[in-house]
């Protein structure tokens, strides 16, 4: 409806970033982001995909990137998350 609402305007599909909880496991976030980006594609939007900027080389959420509860980001962790938004949008305008 964005796209019929606003038909010059960019949308952006974000996925899911990664948690540091216990009861959601980092596979079921990475399918999840692959059926969101199934859907961007059937609705022909932009994708923001920052799942892979948040965690480490062993696929560990970065923990200097989230606060204590392991589910919202830090300081740190949004001034990597709007730099990058405002990477892909400057691309893509």
């Amino acid at each position: 409806k964005l796209k019929e609402y606003y038909p010059g305007a960019s949308v952006y599909i974000h996925t899911i970033l990664p948690l540091n909880v216990g009861w959601l496991s980092a596979e079921l976030i990475e399918e999840a982001n692959e059926e969101i980006k199934k859907i961007a594609e059937r609705c022909e939007t932009g994708v923001v995909d920052l799942y892979h900027k948040f965690v480490d080389r062993d696929g560990r959420p970065v923990e200097r990137y989230f606060l204590d509860d392991g589910v919202h980001l830090s300081d740190e962790g949004y001034s990597v998350w709007a730099q990058e938004i405002e990477r892909i949008i400057g691309e893509h305008p």
